[in-house]
Order: C-alpha cells, then sequence, then structure tokens
C-alpha cells in the first residue's frame, strides 16, 4: 500500500439517484481486492458560492447530500433544496481566522423530521428544529477552521440569513 499512483484517469463518472458513482476497469482474476486513494473536491455551484463566501468569508467550500443549497436571488438566503424525507445533506466552508460569523438559520414549512445544525471544527454550535435561531461565532485566532450546516430534512426547508451585510 505504499506504492500509491493516480490512476484517476481511468475511471468514468456516472450519476446515479443515490449520488455520483465511479466506475473503474475490473479486478483482475487473480485479485481478490484493490485499495485506492480518492481526493475529491467540491463544488457548490455559481449561485450559492458567492452567498458561503459573503457569509463566511471562506475560499473553500461545498455541498454533500441529495439536497442542495441555492441562493434566494430577492433575499441572498441560502435555502436547501431537495432531497428526500430523512435525508441529511451537508454544507461546508473552509476559514481562515480570525473571522466573525453572524447569521440567523431556521426551518421554514418543517415537522418533526427536520433538524438542523451548525458545526465548527466538528463541535456543535448551535440547532433548531424549526423556530430561527441567531448565531453570533467569533473565531479570533489564526488558522484553518471548519465550518458545517447540516440539515435533515423531513417536510421543510433550511434557511441561512446572513445578518452580516
Amino acid at each position: 500500500m505504499g506504492a500509491w499512483a493516480d490512476v484517476g484517469g481511468s475511471f468514468a463518472q456516472q450519476s446515479d439517484a443515490s449520488g455520483t458513482k465511479l466506475t473503474g476497469q475490473p479486478l483482475d482474476p487473480t485479485e481478490s481486492s484493490r485499495f485506492y486513494r480518492l481526493n475529491m473536491s467540491l463544488d457548490p455551484g455559481p449561485l450559492t458560492a458567492s452567498s458561503i463566501a459573503t457569509m463566511t468569508g471562506a475560499t473553500q467550500y461545498g455541498m454533500s447530500g441529495n439536497g442542495n443549497w441555492t441562493t434566494d436571488q430577492a433575499t441572498g438566503n441560502l435555502v436547501s433544496n431537495g432531497g428526500n424525507t430523512g435525508d441529511t445533506n451537508r454544507m461546508i466552508a473552509n476559514v481562515s481566522g480570525p473571522v466573525t460569523l453572524n447569521f440567523e438559520m431556521e426551518v421554514v414549512g418543517g415537522d418533526w423530521n427536520d433538524g438542523f445544525a451548525f458545526y465548527v471544527d466538528g463541535v456543535k454550535q448551535s440547532e433548531t428544529y424549526g423556530d430561527p435561531v441567531n448565531v453570533q461565532v467569533a473565531l479570533p485566532n489564526p488558522g484553518t477552521h471548519l465550518l458545517m450546516w447540516e440539515f435533515t430534512r423531513g417536510s421543510g426547508k433550511a434557511v441561512i440569513h446572513n445578518l452580516a451585510q
């Protein structure tokens, strides 16, 4: 396992109802398994990118899950869209401190299946199941911090209002 080689060109990317799949060459009949190291980057899309960057100052960000996040053009709010009941989707941003965040997060039109949480460096800072929650976080020290918004969908939409604008 110490001799890694880049074989990225030998894989094909395929979209599937459960996400993206990478398909490569079949194993040699003499092999029972093979290990791969996978490097990925997240692409938040053009509309959401400007809102994430404006709110956090981040230059690296992305999304995961079946749902996605879009920017409401009228308000500038980040809004979750799509996904099935019970699906969890995440928006992740890598920020360099010092940075101060000031936003409100809520679930609109939800039910008891909805849950929305915000984390800094893996530590939960705030959560809501419906009502708006104001979040003010100061990260005064230099260094990198990982921000994550995690939304488990019931029947609602998660919304992030940037209060620092």
